[in-house]
């Protein structure tokens, strides 16, 4: 078998066929369902059960459980989902891929040529349907793929070094690593479980040697979301380590059950690859009903497993929803208080990008998500104030318009924030150091700005003369630090000791653009 080049010039480019297509299915499938597609996974994830159902059907429709795991992972990171909802997609992602198994059993295979045509047609033909051209094109070389596959293995079924080796799975452990390894080498647990059905079909693994071998794929399938989780925030890192731990755990539960669960699905019939994905089914099945049992324990323990004193930013108003029976006075009083809200976000931003610049830290996911809220919020204050805007009298109209200009003006100064902080991080990547002098005056620029920041969000909407004293005091004291900055800057450059380069300079002119906005602000409330 080993020595037969036969099988392995058959079954290896079968396999990256399979693996290019079930990628391409996955990526022309999300293309399909459009932009959309995170903010269903985002909105229909309310809820537990919810969340599960949605992921299984995702990950059916897309063929790819890692996608569907590593998009959650995406969205928990960015702030577009918490961590609690990410929960219900990742149990539901494990009853998805069993889809591939029940395709592959049912000998829909042999469908592969037609998939393939009708997908080459409609990808050509111009008409509202051409979208799932390459998708229905993509799912057909999958399952060509497979074909090809379940024919090549046909004549080793009498092979006794390969049925010797197959044996061997029957052995728990053995077969375990060994569909943990498959998994890993082809980044892909549908490549294993579709392998361990054709074999099925053809007589030769059981049930006993293929349970644990789908076990194991179902531990290295996490191996890739944890690794990917490495170099994101703590919340994102719960997410992978749940994705594990979900798996682990369900082959625990499921390890001392093995032999009731050969005896129902075979009380269930069926042929022996039938059985097989059955046995797919009901083991991700189980598992995924006993952990919603306890799903709130289970985040515990994955909470305590990573700890972090961070506070979740969630991209979420939090006055803002449901404000279809809201008067106009009530929608501006909650208004006011969501810009409240983004002025919090915006002195976090600067307190996180000093941290940055002080720190070793080389990264700092937390300036993005805090940037990402304010223009959230200021994305759903818009879509309210041009409601609004319809049939507004003078004195509202004028509001509005206040309203909107302080909105933008928030999200222009996070994203000169979020700017500053990314290049502080370039000048860490590219071990460019600012001098002591230089860290010591944007520190101070960042204070200034800062303390002006939090006289707007204690005032706001109702700002004094006084206040207005303190933020010019605070405006002039930023412009001099900046001014001087600048000759202390081109001194050392002509000196020879400056090693920030125009990183330095950058950053200077970003704080000056940020001090330039907070004054717009101040002059707004002024008149």
């Amino acid at each position: 078998m080993f020595s037969n080049p036969e099988l392995w010039f058959a079954i290896i480019p079968a396999i990256i066929i399979f693996l290019y297509g079930i990628d391409n299915f996955s990526r022309e499938m999300q293309k399909a369902i459009g932009s959309q597609f995170n903010y269903l996974l985002k909105w229909l994830t309310k809820g537990k059960i919810r969340a599960t159902i949605f992921g299984a059907l995702i990950t059916a429709i897309i063929q790819a459980s890692a996608a569907t795991t590593l998009i959650a992972i995406g969205l928990v990171n960015t702030g577009a989902i918490t961590f609690s909802q990410s929960l219900g997609i990742i149990f539901g992602a494990n009853i998805g891929t069993t889809v591939t198994s029940q395709l592959v059993a049912f000998n829909l295979m042999q469908f592969a040529p037609i998939l393939i045509i009708i997908g080459f047609v409609l990808s050509l033909l111009k008409t509202k349907y051409k979208v799932f051209g390459k998708p229905i094109f993509y799912f057909g070389l999958v399952m060509f793929a497979l074909n090809i596959i379940s024919i090549s293995v046909i004549p080793f079924k009498s092979d006794p070094e390969l049925m010797a080796l197959l044996a061997q799975t029957s052995i728990i452990p053995i077969g375990i690593l060994i569909g943990f390894l498959i998994t890993n080498i082809f980044q892909s647990s549908s490549v294993t479980t579709g392998l361990v059905v054709i074999l099925a079909q053809n007589g030769m693994l059981g049930l006993p040697e293929a349970l644990p071998i789908l076990f194991g794929a179902n531990i290295g399938t996490t191996v890739l979301s944890i690794i990917v989780s490495i170099r994101m925030d703590a919340f994102a890192k719960r997410a992978a380590l749940a994705h594990f731990l979900f798996n682990f755990i369900g082959v625990l539960i499921c390890l001392p059950l093995i032999g009731l669960i050969i005896n129902a699905v075979e009380f269930i019939g069926g042929s022996t690859a039938q059985q097989v994905a059955n046995s797919h089914l009901i083991f991700n099945l189980f598992t995924t009903i006993i952990l919603l049992l306890f799903i709130n324990y289970f985040q515990k323990i994955v909470e305590r497993l990573i700890p972090t004193e961070e506070e979740e930013i969630v991209l979420r108003t939090k006055n803002l929803e449901n404000l279809k029976n809201e008067k106009t006075p009530k929608i501006f009083s909650l208004i006011e208080l969501e810009l409240k809200n983004n002025f919090d976000s915006i002195i976090k931003l600067f307190n996180e990008n000093n941290v940055l610049l002080l720190s070793n830290k080389i990264s700092n996911s937390k300036i993005s998500k805090l940037s990402a809220l304010v223009e959230y919020t200021h994305n759903e204050i818009k879509k309210i104030l041009t409601m609004l805007f319809k049939n507004p009298d003078k004195k509202e109209s004028e509001k509005i318009l206040l309203f909107a200009r302080i909105s933008t003006l928030c999200n222009q100064i996070s994203d000169s924030g979020k700017k500053l902080g990314e290049t502080i991080i370039f000048a860490k990547e590219n071990k460019i150091d600012f001098s002591e002098e230089g860290k010591r005056d944007i520190d101070e620029c960042l204070a200034k700005l800062t303390e002006n920041m939090i006289i707007i969000k204690e005032k706001f909407p109702n700002f004094d003369k006084k206040s207005s004293i303190e933020m010019t005091k605070n405006s002039n004291y930023l412009r001099k630090t900046i001014t001087k900055s600048y000759e202390e800057y081109l001194k050392r450059i002509s000196k020879g000791q400056s090693t920030s380069g125009s990183i330095f300079a950058e950053s200077l002119s970003i704080i000056q653009d940020l001090e330039s906005k907070i004054r717009e602000i101040r002059k707004i409330f002024e008149k």
